[in-house]
């Protein structure tokens, strides 16, 4: 079993790290980039400075009955996690093309996964190494695109890779704000029953 074990890990580790031929380097095009107001740059790319995590996706019922689909790509590396949130209402449990139906290229305004104020749009989540966790603000006038989306060529792990850039204001539990701005590409698109 334990030999079992160990051939999956190196094959997993082998298929999320393609490397380039010609300098070989690893090639994985997963990446989270973001510049702060102050100037600080926070980068992930997977396989040099972290990982981006195959996607995640799925709900939950409010109270007024309806379903809140949460599709996200996420990023950790260097001591910081960072989840774009994908989130849309829908009045029922969503089918795999309502849910593929979230990703189109376009414009996306910022939305809410709080139970108690849910939003469609996107969510920017990032948490820093000493646990500090920033958020950015439902309903801002701050810009998210979806830049790309396309089927994933790169492994198997989701059905889709997705790129945008954004712009916005993130709050701390604190309420500080910092204002910050990127680009990421990530895995995307998780489909459930």
């Amino acid at each position: 079993m334990k030999i079992l074990s160990l051939a999956l890990l190196a094959l997993m580790m082998f298929v999320a790290c393609k490397k380039d031929s010609k300098q070989g380097q690893i090639n994985a095009p997963f990446y989270f980039e973001a510049v702060t107001a102050p100037g600080d740059t926070l980068r992930i790319r997977e396989g040099i400075s972290g990982l981006n995590s195959y996607g995640f996706g799925g709900g939950v019922f409010n109270l007024a009955g309806n379903y809140l689909e949460i599709q996200k790509t996420a990023f950790s590396g260097n001591g910081y996690k960072v989840n774009i949130q994908f989130l849309k209402i829908f009045s029922a449990k969503p089918d795999s093309v309502a849910i593929r139906d979230m990703f189109q290229t376009g414009n996306y305004p910022y939305g809410s996964s709080d139970i108690d104020s849910v939003l469609n749009g996107v969510e920017i989540i990032l948490e820093e190494p000493a646990g500090k966790v920033w958020t950015s603000v439902p309903g801002q006038s701050g810009s998210f695109e979806i830049t790309d989306h396309h089927p994933n060529d790169f492994d198997t792990f989701t059905p889709s890779i997705t790129s945008g850039a954004f712009q916005c204001e993130l709050r701390a539990d604190d309420n500080s704000i910092i204002t910050v701005s990127g680009t990421f590409k990530g895995r995307t698109v998780v489909l459930h029953n």
